[in-house]
């Protein structure tokens, strides 16, 4: 039996017994949706976007969050100038890392690009195996979950793909394991046009590509360039391409991943549940001080004033 008795407080009754819990709030920022913003000051630009996850074909959000995504890739070229980028990615919830990537890619080499998504379908795959390698599961039982989920999504050109991965695993039963190969980057990043600091605030629900993209930059930036800033991540990335599957005598569903990331070379990886550790712990009224003490920037720091409450 529970009962509300204020803001800072709750009673449980348990066993014929009554308890009161004291609480405090914990700093979690709270967020629904998209969140998206940019804005500057003479020497930083602050960007916030809460999502890399683009809605299915069909669904009305699909067409604004495509703006979103490539007026956030423009802000390469935009702020390639600014001493710092401040890109804020707490109750980022991940998606694909393409995303990240070509803002990255525009940055890096100062230049804006007409048609985007010309430069993503260059960047997709790479914008993946920069960071890590995968492992793939392949079988008749895999290739059958992903074209009923992707014909289920109306993703046709995937279901496709799985389709006919399937009459072929019809054909010959097997399971395979695939495992990409870490790309080399070194002739796609040639010369660094950005000479400024980036800086990536994280927090507990930083989720997935959203942590992965805190390695991505650092791979294309380098090391002493990138500050990250904040909590630890959530800690969900090592384990992806989760399907739901039903037995078929029992109808008991197994939720499971058949993909798996190769993160262990990275000393920023603590693990699943854990998550990627900041280089400057900074949580609640510390965190916008913490910013500026790597930026030194007055006016930025006015401007994120509360940045603690809220994505900004």
């Amino acid at each position: 039996e529970y009962n509300q008795i204020n803001s800072i407080s709750k009673s449980f009754k348990f066993d014929y017994q009554n308890f009161e819990l004291k609480l405090q709030n914990d700093g979690q920022i709270q967020q629904n949706g998209l969140k998206y913003h940019d804005f500057e000051s003479e020497n930083s630009a602050y960007i916030c976007i809460s999502s890399f996850r683009i809605p299915l074909k069909g669904d009305p959000a699909r067409y604004p969050t495509k703006v979103l995504f490539d007026k956030f890739a423009r802000c390469g070229k935009k702020y390639n100038k600014k001493q710092n980028i401040i890109l804020d990615l707490r109750h980022n919830g991940g998606g694909t890392l393409v995303y990240p990537a070509t803002f990255f890619y525009m940055l890096y080499y100062n230049k804006d690009y007409k048609n985007i998504n010309k430069l993503r379908d260059s960047l997709y795959l790479w914008s993946d195996t920069i960071v890590t390698d995968f492992y793939h599961v392949y079988s008749p039982i895999t290739e059958s979950a992903r074209y009923q989920l992707y014909h289920n999504k109306n993703e046709l050109n995937l279901a496709n793909i799985h389709k006919q991965n399937l009459e072929n695993f019809y054909k010959n039963p097997n399971r395979e394991l695939w495992r990409t190969s870490l790309k080399d980057d070194s002739k796609l990043f040639t010369k660094n046009r950005f000479k400024g600091k980036i800086i990536i605030i994280i927090d507990r629900t930083t989720v997935s590509a959203g942590e992965l993209t805190i390695l991505q930059a650092k791979k294309i930036f380098g090391e002493e360039n990138v500050f990250v800033i904040g909590e630890n991540s959530f800690g969900m990335s090592q384990y992806w391409d989760l399907i739901t599957l039903a037995l078929t005598n029992t109808q008991i569903y197994v939720h499971t991943p058949f993909g798996k990331t190769y993160l262990d070379q990275y000393t920023e990886w603590a693990g699943e549940g854990v998550g990627i550790y900041p280089d400057y712990w900074s949580t609640g009224k510390d965190l916008n001080e913490t910013i500026y003490l790597l930026t030194q920037d007055d006016e930025m720091k006015s401007k994120l004033k509360d940045i603690e409450f809220r994505l900004q």
